[in-house]
């Protein structure tokens, strides 16, 4: 999905009211104009039925791309939900679908629309099951006798009354020679062939999506004494080998700590091979030069985020504790691979 006017924007509706929650929604998107392609990731929750903005409207001249969605009903009912453009005048629906309480509407811009059941499998058609048929089918319109362009009721008409306790599921269990009621394997036997998934960007394992929390802690190079907090939160989701996260860190007390400062307690060890980044999103309580700007990484192999400073015209230092100080507080997000 892509949305390349400064006037569009993605929303969300539900039919009503919930009976007890909210749902929640996870996207991350791509900025076409910007310099770091690494996606961003946003959180939001439905308002019942009134439209939520789940997707801001790009820069000028610029477009957003949606990577990923995940929505999950997890609510104790079952929810219908509206995807739905907006640009100011007009709202124009992409996707409507009841989801059953605990299943998952999944999007990537490589495999569209799922849905995913509680036990992780992907849904086919719309959910819920055919009715027992009962009687015969009536061709009661058919004309008397047979063409090639009109058939008679005796053409096409097949007994079929409901199947009892003992009519075999399986259809490899029905017997060798059909009846008007129990047919033979062959009667009604359709070969639909083996699918398999193998682009190399298909969701293959989905045990591999995981939401969670996390504590982050303030680390420094050396010194000594307890670091109190005012606020210590972290959030994250795995998708794949790919973890995104948010935290926010307030310190009361740095102690005497002092150096160069980390951020620990990511969920997972990154990996051996890639940097990850982040993309801080507020701060306060620092002492550093006006217009300077706080970035970080994280380095292979490590739960910790860098936290550094661009303080010079040929790039960044490690950011000090005296930089940092006691009530030092920052939001951050990020993402990294993990090969966990």
């Amino acid at each position: 999905m892509l949305i390349d006017a400064t006037t569009q924007t993605l929303e969300i509706k539900l039919a009503g009211a919930v009976n007890s929650n909210e749902v929640p929604i996870v996207l991350a998107y791509i900025d076409g104009e910007a310099s770091n392609f690494f996606p961003t990731l946003q959180h939001s929750i439905s308002n019942g039925a009134t439209e939520v903005t789940i997707l801001n409207a790009p820069e000028p001249r610029g477009k957003r791309m949606v990577k990923f969605m995940y929505i999950r009903n997890t609510d104790d009912a079952t929810i219908v939900l509206t995807l739905q453009l907006a640009d100011g005048a007009t709202n124009r629906e992409i996707y409507k679908v009841s989801l059953l309480q605990d299943e998952t509407l999944s999007y990537t811009d490589t495999t569209g629309f799922k849905i995913i059941d509680t036990d992780g499998n992907t849904k086919v058609g719309g959910g819920g099951g055919f009715a027992a048929p009962t009687g015969s089918i009536d061709i009661a319109d058919s004309a008397a006798e047979g063409s090639e362009s009109t058939h008679t009721r005796s053409d096409h008409q097949h007994a079929f009354t409901a199947p009892s306790s003992g009519y075999p599921l399986d259809v490899a269990d029905a017997e060798a020679d059909g009846s008007a009621s129990t047919p033979a394997r062959s009667d009604h036997v359709h070969s639909h062939g083996t699918s398999t998934l193998s682009n190399a960007h298909d969701i293959t394992d989905l045990a591999e999506y995981v939401e969670g929390t996390f504590t982050p802690v303030a680390i420094f190079a050396a010194g000594s004494g307890t670091i109190t907090y005012t606020t210590q939160t972290g959030a994250y989701t795995r998708i794949g080998n790919v973890v995104f996260f948010r935290l926010e860190l307030l310190t009361l007390s740095i102690a005497s700590r002092t150096g160069v400062m980390t951020i620990g307690g990511l969920p997972l060890t990154s990996g051996v091979t890639h940097f990850g980044g982040i993309a801080v999103g507020f701060a306060a309580g620092l002492a550093i030069t006006a217009n300077q700007v706080v970035a970080g990484h994280i380095t292979p192999s490590s739960t910790e985020v860098v936290l550094v400073l661009w303080d010079a015209t040929t790039g960044t230092s490690g950011l000090l504790d005296t930089e940092w100080t006691d009530d030092g507080r920052i939001v951050l997000t990020g993402q990294y691979i993990t090969d966990a």
